[in-house]
Parts: C-alpha cells; sequence; structure tokens
C-alpha cells in the first residue's frame, strides 16, 4: 500500500520524515479504504467490506473508516 511505502521512504530518507508527507500518507490510507469498502458493498461483498474495515481499523484508527459502511451506497441504489 502506498502508506507503508511512503513510511518506508520516510525511514531511509530523513527529509522526507515531515509532516505533509506522513499526513498524505494517512489520507491516502483512508481514502483507498474507503473507496474499497464502497466497492465490496457495491458488487454485493459486505461481509469482505466489514472485514476489511475491521483490519484497516485495526491498523489505523480513523472516523472516516469507522463511518465508511454506513456512507456507502448500497447495491440497490
Amino acid at each position: 500500500m502506498k502508506m507503508e511505502l511512503m513510511l518506508s521512504f520516510a525511514r531511509k530518507d530523513p527529509s522526507s520524515n515531515n509532516r505533509m508527507m506522513l499526513d498524505y500518507a494517512d489520507k491516502s490510507f483512508v481514502d483507498d479504504v474507503a473507496q474499497l469498502i464502497e466497492v465490496l458493498i457495491a458488487i454485493d461483498m459486505s461481509n469482505e467490506a466489514v472485514e476489511v474495515q475491521k483490519r484497516a481499523l485495526d491498523y489505523f484508527e480513523n472516523d472516516k473508516i469507522k463511518l465508511a459502511l454506513e456512507s456507502a451506497p448500497s447495491p440497490d441504489e
């Protein structure tokens, strides 16, 4: 994932270890997870969406991830 790649760069190159880079990594991770959950729900794979949400929250606590299941459109929409 982008987040791990960016954190790896930050460890190897201290000049890239700044708040802006870390915030971008966090936002990218959250946005990617929310999008994946939305796609899984759209293709009627809600059990998998719940598992993705659980694993993502275990890795990175975030309100957007917490609300992703509620805000994703249902397959009927």
